[in-house]
């Protein structure tokens, strides 16, 4: 009787997302043509679905247990291609962003001379703007361009793998990318006369804001946390403004919570050399 079994499972999780889970229409996965024809000679299928990639064998099974259709008695090499389907993605994940253009994430589960059978496929490196050429040599539609190419996978396997088959049980990876952290400023402006000593509270306690001093005088206060801030599809900072308003034995709540900036609101920074930043503009 046919059957199939997964032989590898490849989770993509996420940091900016709740749990960590990459969903739907955030990447795609697409096996170069050399592994295409590698899955067609070894009956092999590829499965993506929302944050999963799985390799599938056709196998038969009957009374005395389940055999693949054809063994995979070699080493081998599956190699994906991995494309950003948001067009934010680079924008909400944790990589230089002057190299972005110019350099993609390699994965591989082939360290330290052998082949890891599970675990997570850290960042190997990155793979330069010259090899992205070759990597769009090996596309299948060579018409696309490489601008939305963010990394290259690369799993290695050998008769290790048959094993799954035997054991009806998947050897598991997961691939995380972390999401993006950054400095965030509040531009506080005041439409009436001006508030002094000006503060943002960290609920957590975890995050201290300063100012930053401006040459132009006027109403704008410009505080910008000590630390970097992790960039959340729900946020989970609570910040609050207060003025002591020249009396430290008195302070007035302005926000009780501010709105915490978004992807959306990342600049680069005209001051801090080479760092960007996620500005909110709060009016008091």
């Amino acid at each position: 009787m046919r059957s199939y079994r997964k032989l590898i499972i490849v989770e993509f999780k996420h940091g900016y997302f709740p749990e960590a889970i990459l969903p739907q229409g955030e990447i795609s996965i697409e096996a170069t043509p050399e592994t295409k024809i590698i899955f067609d000679r070894y009956r092999l299928l590829l499965k993506v679905k929302a944050g999963i990639l799985e390799v599938i064998q056709e196998c038969e099974k009957d009374e005395k247990g389940i055999e693949a259709v054809i063994q995979i008695d070699s080493p081998l090499i599956f190699n994906f291609i991995i494309s950003q389907s948001n067009k934010n993605f680079f924008n909400f994940t944790q990589i230089k962003y002057p190299q972005m253009r110019k350099e993609i994430m390699f994965f591989s589960n082939f360290r330290n001379n052998k082949i890891a059978q599970n675990g997570t496929l850290s960042i190997k490196e990155t793979v330069s703007d010259i090899d992205i050429q070759g990597i769009e040599i090996m596309k299948a539609d060579k018409s696309k361009s490489t601008s939305g190419v963010i990394g290259f996978l690369e799993l290695h396997t050998d008769k290790f793998v048959n094993k799954a088959v035997e054991t009806e049980e998947a050897f598991k990876y997961n691939v995380s990318f972390s999401e993006r952290k950054v400095y965030v400023q509040y531009n506080i402006s005041e439409k009436f006369n001006p508030t002094k000593n000006l503060q943002i509270l960290d609920e957590q306690k975890n995050i201290s804001f300063k100012e930053l001093k401006t040459k132009e005088q006027g109403t704008e206060v410009r505080l910008i946390s000590d630390k970097k801030i992790s960039l959340l599809l729900i946020p989970t900072d609570k910040f609050k403004l207060i003025s002591a308003n020249g009396n430290k034995n008195y302070t007035k709540t302005l926000y009780e919570k501010l709105p915490v900036p978004t992807i959306k609101d990342i600049i680069k920074h005209q001051e801090l050399e080479n760092e960007y930043i996620a500005l909110a503009n709060v009016y008091i």
